[in-house]
């Protein structure tokens, strides 16, 4: 156990070992959980907005840490996240998700520089980048009528079709991933 938070990146884990959670800090918290789920050695890990609510060098900490068990241990990460510029640091593969559903999925190089569905470009347009401010996340419906069994995206989306509102589209193969949108 005290190896394997050295390998954390816990310092004197000899003593921390005895700690109670609130005598540690978020992110110490973060690591000592990486480590209970990296004991057994498995093949994949599932980590649920493992960076949320910490402060920016935390975050660049832990995604290190998860990086680099990806690479030494061979470990797939499953991460879960809401935070794009964090998808854009540590993912090689992305899936967009709404409600449930996979609306796109790609590599993240083509995803962000070419993202297909109207959600996923909702989405990017709103990352701070360098030659513009950023904007807020709030995305007025364009349509009052948007609850349905079709995509879950269609009161927002100024794209849509008739045909969006009552039939989910299937899942499309395109260059570089896979979209769920009858535009394609």
């Amino acid at each position: 156990t005290v190896k394997l938070l050295g390998e954390m990146g816990i310092p004197n884990p000899e003593v921390r070992v005895d700690d109670y959670p609130h005598q540690m800090s978020g992110g110490m918290r973060q690591r000592v959980l990486i480590a209970m789920a990296m004991a057994a050695g498995p093949r994949m890990l599932i980590a649920d907005e493992p960076t949320t609510a910490l402060d920016v060098t935390v975050q660049a900490q832990i995604i290190s840490l998860l990086k680099r068990l990806q690479r030494e241990k061979g470990t797939t990460i499953f991460f879960i996240t809401h935070d794009l510029g964090v998808v854009a640091e540590i993912a090689h593969r992305v899936g967009v998700i709404k409600d449930g559903i996979l609306l796109e999925e790609a590599g993240v190089e083509r995803l962000y520089s070419d993202p297909l569905h109207p959600y996923t470009k909702a989405l990017l347009e709103v990352l701070p980048h360098w030659d513009r401010r950023s904007r807020s996340f709030e995305l007025p419906k364009v349509r009052e009528d948007g609850e349905g069994e079709g995509c879950p995206f269609f009161a927002y989306c100024s794209e849509a079709r008739e045909k969006c509102s009552g039939e989910l589209p299937p899942v499309k193969d395109v260059p570089g991933g896979r979209v769920r949108c009858w535009l394609y």
